[in-house]
């Protein structure tokens, strides 16, 4: 394997690690916090469920991250994720 193509290797895989940690992090936070605003639940039994689903709503970005065939459009597709949620908590306050 020629420099570039390693180097290439190498950014990648760090995009995905950073999309993946922080990034999944970061979708399963604002999921905990938009989505109970929505259901029509009770308050502390939406923030329960919401909770609960964050853990794999954190797994799949994760899987998302690593198993993107495309660095820019899976980075594209988190961004809007994480548009969509800030959205989403704007207009349910």
């Amino acid at each position: 394997m020629s420099r570039p193509a390693a180097r290439r290797g190498a950014t990648s895989l760090a995009v995905r690690l950073v999309a993946a940690v922080p990034g999944g992090y970061a979708v399963a936070y604002l999921f905990a916090g938009a989505v109970p605003l929505w259901l029509p639940l009770e308050r502390t039994e939406a923030i329960l469920w919401t909770s609960l689903v964050s853990f794999a709503v954190f797994t799949i970005v994760v899987l998302y991250a690593f198993g993107a065939r495309d660095v820019r459009r899976m980075c594209r597709h988190l961004a809007l994720s994480i548009a969509l949620l800030i959205a989403a908590i704007w207009l349910g306050r």
